[in-house]
């Protein structure tokens, strides 16, 4: 994983980790696509250790997954009550961005809020909202140690999913 950068698009052929110890800060359009198309033989994604795997805070930050399983994400020790420990695997923050998970899995990822996906906007009138947009997926298995949102956490933001399962996720 080390070629995924902020912004680009990229076709995964093999699992990889995001390597550093840090998680993807999209910035711009960032796409990728996994080669596998059957959802028992998804391209996996591991976060680097204690790290999500992608944050979007910023208004042209837009994030496209096709055909990815996102596993490993965890951000639960990180402080009580900074953006830091939202969402296990994705947070799309106050400033903005927009999420597009099409055919993916969210798996056993854990953060106090919002262990799979966290979405999360402090101000309503900003017209800044954070969008999440998910199609034929699965929320799975994620925790949430806070008690709120184990597969997702959803505050202030446009949200559309369809045909998606959301299931066994603790908080």
């Amino acid at each position: 994983c080390s070629t995924i950068s902020n912004t680009g698009n990229f076709k995964r052929y093999t699992d990889c980790t995001i390597s550093g110890s840090n998680h993807v800060d999209v910035t711009n359009t960032l796409e990728i696509n996994g080669t596998n198309t059957d959802m028992n033989n998804l391209i996996t994604i591991t976060a680097a250790t204690n790290q999500r795997h992608f944050y979007l805070n910023n208004a042209n930050a837009k994030l496209i997954l096709r055909y990815l399983k996102l596993v490993g994400g965890d951000v639960s020790s990180y402080t009580f009550g900074s953006s830091a420990s939202y969402g296990g695997s994705i947070l799309i923050y106050t400033n903005g961005g927009e999420l597009n998970l099409y055919s993916s899995i969210v798996f056993n990822n854990k953060a106090r809020w919002g262990g799979g996906i966290s979405v999360y906007d402090e101000n309503i009138y900003d017209n800044k909202s954070p969008i999440m947009n998910i199609y034929n997926s699965i929320i799975h298995n994620n925790t949430a140690t806070n008690g709120d949102g184990g597969g997702m956490y959803i505050w202030y933001s446009d949200v559309t999913m369809k045909n998606t399962i959301i299931s066994n996720n603790a908080g």
